[in-house]
């Protein structure tokens, strides 16, 4: 049987639809507020042009808004920022989407210019992963911006991603795929953030996290496994309300550490993990399985919650931690506010904080003046209680 081939001429096509031509990326935007000033952050290697389609109404603008520019803007190599006041349902094309190299800059790939209120509660954006799955970019930085599949991701030059998806509006830029340690071997990443991703699953372990230096946030994903180690330079890591488990050895050494979130997730082991950590507030330690002596935390650290609610997390589980206090630092300057389990000690740590000042910040924070613990006391800490009580400390004790 003979076969042929059917060419469809471009004087067959509809001439009423303006159809993407070859190299095009076409970014959709739904308004939400009319008049919303908005800016697009993309960085290119070369010239390209932008234009506005199917909008009657909206148009670039100069920096301020006070001026038109057209429907029709040049990219220069380098960084380039886009403004409109968005109307109606529109797209943002983009000539030749080889040439972008960024997609959002400083800034996320979509950001307010002026005017209040958040990008997703003004506009409503798609960028399909899978229209820019062979664009050789290094970084993809957007919340709820980004949809599609994981796997469509140019992983090969990528050094920044981030793609959180807010708890709401829970209907937009939503990814899916599941990772494993062959689909999350991002050869050069250094920033990773998928953070509320629900529909994002598999297993992280065995991952090659070694070159993020700066942020892991996975909270709130469906993804579980193990985190064995973690770059020296880590800056932040936030796991809430995931199956993913690490040992709080290995924060061991973390001394950039200043974003830390573990409520919720599998996270476990001894508080002494933390100690090296110089965070003012340790207040998401909640709902996990802690053991050690808390005494040995960093002597910056003011505040500390390892309680475990009995809902609002993932993984709530009756009172894990056994944790204990023996004697203070000798060089501890103020008070370690908390909420946290005792299985001993509580009488030295009410001795301990009796004798400490409350940190400056206490003026205007309620929570530095709060000792919530769960655990006994005795006598022997009744002149401490007291003494705390005139430094304007509440003391809240719970049978365990």
């Amino acid at each position: 049987m003979t076969q042929t081939l059917k060419v469809t001429l471009p004087a067959a096509l509809d001439a009423s639809v303006n159809y993407p031509k070859l190299e095009e990326l076409r970014i959709r935007v739904e308004t939400i507020v009319e008049g919303a000033f908005v800016q697009m952050n993309i960085l290119t290697s070369g010239v390209t042009n932008a234009h506005i389609i199917g909008s009657t109404t909206t148009q670039f603008t100069n920096t301020d808004g006070t001026a038109n520019l057209g429907k029709s803007v040049t990219l220069t190599a380098g960084s380039n920022t886009l403004r409109f006041k968005a109307n109606s349902t529109f797209y943002i094309a983009i000539e030749n989407k080889f040439l972008a190299t960024r997609f959002g800059d400083s800034t996320s790939l979509f950001s307010m210019v002026s005017g209040g209120g958040t990008v997703a509660g003004s506009i409503r954006v798609s960028l399909a992963l899978k229209d820019i799955k062979y664009v050789n970019y290094a970084r993809l930085r957007g919340d709820v911006v980004f949809n599609g599949d994981l796997a469509d991701i140019n992983k090969s030059a990528l050094t920044y991603l981030s793609a959180e998806k807010p708890l709401t509006p829970s209907d937009q830029g939503t990814i899916t795929g599941s990772i494993s340690a062959s689909t999350l071997n991002f050869p050069a990443l250094t920033y990773l953030s998928l953070a509320n991703q629900s529909k994002i699953t598999g297993s992280i372990s065995g991952a090659n996290l070694a070159n993020i230096a700066s942020f892991i946030f996975l909270g709130g994903t469906g993804i579980g496994g193990t985190i064995t180690a973690l770059h020296n330079s880590i800056q932040g890591v936030t796991l809430n309300n995931t199956d993913v488990a690490i040992n709080l050895s290995a924060f061991s050494g973390k001394t950039a550490l200043y974003i830390l979130n573990l409520s919720g997730s599998l996270a476990f082991g001894n508080i002494a993990g933390l100690s090296s950590v110089g965070m003012q507030r340790l207040s998401e330690l909640k709902g996990l399985n802690l053991s050690g002596d808390v005494a040995q935390l960093h002597n910056n650290t003011v505040f500390l919650s390892n309680v475990n609610p009995t809902s609002g997390l993932k993984n709530a589980n009756a009172h894990l931690s056994t944790t204990y206090w023996t004697n203070k630092k000798a060089d501890r300057q103020y008070i370690l506010a908390a909420e946290m389990t005792l299985t001993s000690g509580v009488d030295q740590y009410l001795i301990d904080m009796a004798g400490l000042d409350l940190h400056p910040d206490s003026t205007s924070t309620s929570w530095l003046k709060t000792l919530t613990i769960r655990g006994v006391r005795t006598a022997a800490s009744d002149t401490a209680i007291a003494t705390l009580t005139g430094k304007g400390v509440t003391v809240v004790m719970i049978n365990p």
